[in-house]
C-alpha cells in the first residue's frame, strides 16, 4: 500500500477494487475434493495477507489518510454454467499449486481418477 501511495501523483486518487474473501468458494471445494483423492486432507489456502472486501479499507487506511469503501447494491451471485470456464480457471492455477499435490494438476482439472481411469463422476 505504501508503494501505490509513492507512487500517486500530488492530489491524486488511488482506486482500489477487489472481490470477497469467499468468491470462489464453491469452486474451491470443487478443486479439493478433487485433490484429496489423491492428497488426502489437501486445502486449497488463500493468501493470508490478501486484499480483499474484508479488509482492504484497513490495508488501505495504513497509507491513505482518507479511505472511502463503496460496496454495489446487493447482487445475485455469479453463476457459472459453463463447465470449460470453470476448467479453465482452475488449470491456471497449476502452477501455484501443483507442487502440493500427488497427482499432476491437469488430472485434478479433467476430474480424472487418481490413476488415470477415465472421469470421476
Amino acid at each position: 500500500m505504501r508503494e501505490l501511495r509513492r507512487v500517486l501523483a500530488p492530489g491524486g486518487m488511488c482506486v482500489g477494487v477487489t472481490n470477497g474473501a469467499r468468491h470462489t468458494r464453491s469452486l474451491r471445494d470443487l478443486v479439493e475434493r478433487a485433490v484429496r483423492k489423491g492428497t488426502p486432507g489437501w486445502r486449497m489456502n488463500p493468501a493470508t495477507q490478501a486484499f480483499t472486501a474484508e479488509n482492504a479499507a484497513a490495508q488501505l487506511r495504513g497509507a491513505f489518510g482518507t479511505v472511502t469503501c463503496v460496496r454495489p447494491p446487493g447482487q445475485p451471485p455469479v453463476v457459472i454454467h459453463d463447465a470449460a470456464v470453470a476448467a479453465d480457471y482452475v488449470a491456471s492455477l497449476a502452477s501455484h499449486y501443483q507442487d502440493e499435490v500427488a497427482r499432476p494438476w491437469p488430472d485434478v482439472v479433467e476430474g480424472r481418477s487418481p490413476g488415470g481411469a477415465g472421469r470421476d463422476r
